[in-house]
């Protein structure tokens, strides 16, 4: 939920929904209370709802912004299975094969030889895809860095066809925890 109230010289306001006038003379103060009152809703039943108005150069902007709670345990390593196994299809590079070129589901991100050769002859690219169940030889810290900036704390950029992923910090998190419970 967002709700956004703007106040203009001209008397004006609206945007999000919301399209109150409001009369010219009315101090910040009151537009704040007005804006409040016209973007209230329930509480969530978890987490908050943060108000705040600004008033720059005659302008008041006044915004209600639901605020997420922090995921459970439960619900980070789900998020993380979900990124690794479905979006970032990391069991593709990081998992071995079998004879019929099936994914060794008894080896999950166990690391293994690079399915596919570069498209590019010039381009380096990786031979061997690490192990990352449990994450081995990484801290947290530069795995998030790896994962949100496309590189480690050291600068180190990965070989293609390692993507240079950008995830927020939150998923970047939920995958260290999920790929941590690995054995």
């Amino acid at each position: 939920m967002t709700c956004l109230c703007v106040q203009t010289e001209g008397g004006r306001a609206g945007a999000g929904g919301v399209g109150d006038r409001f009369p010219s003379a009315l101090t910040v103060a009151d537009v704040s209370k007005t804006c409040r009152s016209a973007c209230a809703d329930p509480l969530p039943s978890k987490g908050g709802v943060v108000f705040g108005s600004l008033s720059v150069s005659g302008l008041v902007l006044c915004a209600l912004v639901s605020v997420a709670p922090a995921a459970t345990a439960a619900e980070q390593l789900a998020r993380g299975d979900y990124l690794v196994n479905h979006v970032a299809m990391c069991v593709q590079c990081h998992t071995p094969r079998d004879g019929k070129g099936e994914l060794d589901r008894t080896r999950l991100l166990k690391g293994a030889p690079i399915p596919l050769r570069s498209p590019f002859p010039h381009q380096g690219w990786a031979f061997r895809a690490p192990a990352i169940a449990g994450l081995p030889g990484w801290a947290d810290h530069d795995a998030v860095a790896l994962l949100t900036t496309g590189r480690r704390l050291t600068g180190y950029t990965p070989k293609a066809p390692m993507p240079p992923f950008r995830l927020t910090r939150d998923d970047a998190n939920a995958v260290i925890a999920f790929l941590r419970s690995l054995p």
